[in-house]
């Protein structure tokens, strides 16, 4: 079977998961909080093991900002608790464990999931529970095209990354310069490249090739010749999967310039990639600026670690959820429209402003790497 075959096959048996999910829950009323007493409890779709490779940093950024919740007041003195919901296997222990935060206990509100897949996973639970859920991490903008107002995004969606991203490349191709795309079939790196390609299309702009590979069983071996005529190569990929492939092919001999999704501004890709990192391109998802100074250091007092963007943007989705409670309380009805009512809110990762559909419409900018950090991009 072909890699994108499998990728397909896998998602009808995630969505007949989803639809038993669906029925199950088709008839449950919606639930009203009780306001008056005892902790309120948010559900955390996401590891709560601080060591997790790809999730552990939001999970700690999110106690991070529960804590500084709870000592500014919880809400009227009741203290505000994040409820772990997680199984490494989302697709039946995570939504299981979802389902019953949400329609057995008083929680809230969700924050959660780690990336696109995991996202729409909690996404079909809240639906039918009328609660509000705030994604921290993906960026599939089909999230919010399901037209639910009670979901919200924090990050800018892969179309708009990706359109910055394209004239970026255009322009380092100039009249004559070629370029070959490299991608994973996994959910997320997927539609990342269709959304990029379509852009690149737009202006004039097709792949020398594209190769497209199984994320589960990527073959370094098999991209040997993949850039020896290319100028400039396009890696779309999970950070580690991408760390590697591109160590690979810089020992193979590739020098050519490489642009790539967000991923590449993640700790687990620079720390993965090493020196082959340098010079890379991409969506910069967060800038830091003074504003988050204190967060910054805080987190690598707590760490040992610099915090990544997907760790300043859960930090600061908790410190939103946490200030709309302040001012409506935990009723799960009147929560939604706190959320709505806080943009334009200016958070340490930057402005979140809610467009009708509950995106984030921050502005994309691009960075790159030297010396092994992230950096504005300037051509």
């Amino acid at each position: 079977m072909s890699p994108s075959g499998g990728f397909r096959q896998g998602w009808v048996i995630r969505w007949l998961i989803l639809l038993s999910v669906g029925i199950a829950l088709g008839c449950s009323p919606v639930k009203r909080i009780d306001s008056s007493s005892g902790e309120i409890q948010i559900a955390y779709f996401g590891p709560d093991d601080p060591n997790h490779p790809v999730a552990g940093e939001m999970w700690q950024a999110a106690c991070m900002a529960l804590d500084k919740a709870n000592q500014i007041d919880g809400f009227n003195g009741r203290r505000l608790r994040l409820i772990p919901c997680w199984a490494e296997d989302p697709w039946s222990g995570g939504v299981n464990a979802v389902t019953r935060a949400v329609f057995n206990e008083q929680v809230c509100a969700v924050i959660g999931g780690i990336d696109g897949p995991t996202t729409h996973l909690a996404e079909q639970v809240v639906v039918k529970a009328h609660l509000a859920m705030i994604n921290p991490a993906a960026t599939d903008k089909t999230v919010n095209l399901a037209f639910v107002p009670w979901m919200f995004s924090c990050l800018p969606d892969d179309q708009s990354q990706s359109r910055i991203l394209a004239e970026a490349i255009d322009r380092h191709l100039g009249l004559s310069g070629n370029f070959v795309v490299l991608s994973a079939n996994d959910h997320d790196s997927q539609l990342f490249t269709v959304e990029l390609l379509r852009a690149l299309g737009h202006l004039r702009r097709n792949p020398l090739r594209h190769i497209q590979f199984d994320s589960q069983r990527p073959d370094p071996a098999s991209f040997d010749q993949m850039g020896t005529h290319a100028d400039v190569l396009l890696l779309i990929a999970e950070p580690r999967i991408s760390a590697n492939l591109l160590i690979n092919l810089r020992e193979k001999g590739f020098t050519g310039p490489v642009f790539g999704g967000p991923w590449m501004a993640r700790n687990l890709f620079r720390r993965t990639a090493g020196p082959a990192a340098e010079g890379v391109v991409f969506p910069l998802l967060w800038s830091p600026s003074t504003i988050a100074d204190r967060f910054i250091a805080d987190f690598r007092a707590r760490t040992g670690k610099n915090p990544d963007y997907l760790a300043a943007q859960t930090y600061d989705a908790v410190l939103l959820l946490a200030e709309a409670i302040r001012k409506s309380g935990p009723d799960r009805l009147d929560l939604i429209d706190s959320i709505r009512n806080r943009s334009p809110w200016q958070g340490i990762a930057g402005m979140i402003q809610w467009d009708p559909l509950g995106r984030n419409q921050r502005p994309v900018i691009l960075g790159t790497i030297r010396n092994g950090q992230n950096y504005l991009y300037s051509e």
